[in-house]
């Protein structure tokens, strides 16, 4: 875990694809079960499996990669070894970006449209 090399990325996204492709074709499978009286064309189905695949794939490699990254912070912790890394500055600046992403999109998480419902009795009318 110490080394990023490229066997270690290559082992690492092979062991991803795997759990992905189980994930995504039970779920693609899931959803035409469901929609299975919707005709897709060939090219659209495959388009959608490549699709499915493709997404779960860079879900499992998210969700592994911060599988690792929380391993490899309390390994840096209980070493005492964190200390160093962030007298970088690129690491710095990286972190302060992150954060700053996060609070501006956080501010504009509010809805900007929507139906307005008036249910006052003057606006039902009984035939």
């Amino acid at each position: 875990m110490n080394s990023f090399s490229f066997q270690w990325i290559r082992n690492f996204l092979r062991g991803t694809f795997p759990i992905s492709l189980v994930i995504s074709l039970s779920v693609y499978a899931w959803l035409r079960l469901i929609f299975f009286e919707v005709p897709f064309s060939l090219e659209e189905d495959l388009i959608t499996v490549v699709k499915v695949i493709l997404t779960g794939w860079v879900m499992v490699i998210m969700l592994k990669g911060i599988f690792y990254s929380i391993l490899g912070i309390c390994y840096m912790v209980r070493k005492r070894t964190l200390k160093p890394v962030f007298e970088n500055k690129w690491v710095t600046i990286f972190l302060v970006g992150i954060v700053l992403s996060a609070v501006l999109v956080s501010c504009d998480a509010q809805t900007k449209a929507g139906v307005k419902k008036d249910l006052t009795e003057k606006n039902w009318k009984s035939h």
